[in-house]
């Protein structure tokens, strides 16, 4: 039996990376956090967004960077907005949904 999941942690600088999703928010914010990325260009640490589990769709993997071809990777629709976003300068998530 699989978990349903609600919403999934999601980042990456130059390519989409899905880290692992959860079926509430404050889970997939715990799962961004374990995932923090460290950016070049002096953007410094940041961590993950997190998405809808409606706003994700499968795709088979061609000419990705980190995922060998023919995978299955599941990354935000084209369009998606996150529901949560870290604000690094209040140290705080903030919703996007308003």
């Amino acid at each position: 039996m699989s978990k349903k999941f609600n919403f999934y942690a999601v980042g990456g600088q130059y390519e989409v990376i899905t880290y692992g999703g959860a079926e509430t928010l404050r889970g997939a914010e715990l799962i961004a956090a374990r995932n923090r990325e460290y950016w070049d260009n002096w953007q410094g640490w940041q961590r993950p967004a997190i998405y809808s589990a409606a706003d994700m769709r499968e795709i088979i993997s061609r000419g990705r960077i980190t995922t060998r071809d023919g995978v299955a990777v599941l990354l935000p629709r084209p369009g998606a907005e996150p529901v949560a976003v870290y604000d690094n300068t209040r140290r705080r998530w903030t919703t996007c949904a308003e």
